[in-house]
């Protein structure tokens, strides 16, 4: 999948993390990622400095994008 902002661009270094475990990845340069996750119902947790986290539901999927919305605190 790939992680964008608002503006549409890349964010690299977004933390990806099966939710209830330690499995995890982070996006490249170009926002992209990749992650195996064992079973469709799996939920997807995004976090990133700055942004809010954002879970997001598998469903079979076989790629999520998303776009992550800055956190104005």
């Amino acid at each position: 999948g790939k992680i964008v902002d608002k503006a549409g661009l890349p964010l690299p270094g977004v933390s990806i993390k099966i939710k209830n475990t330690n499995v995890g990845a982070v996006s490249d340069a170009n926002g992209n990622y990749s992650i195996n996750v064992p079973d469709n119902n799996a939920v997807l947790v995004f976090s990133y400095l700055g942004f809010l986290s954002q879970e997001i539901a598998v469903n079979g999927r076989a790629s999520i994008n998303i776009t992550l919305e800055e956190d104005v605190k």
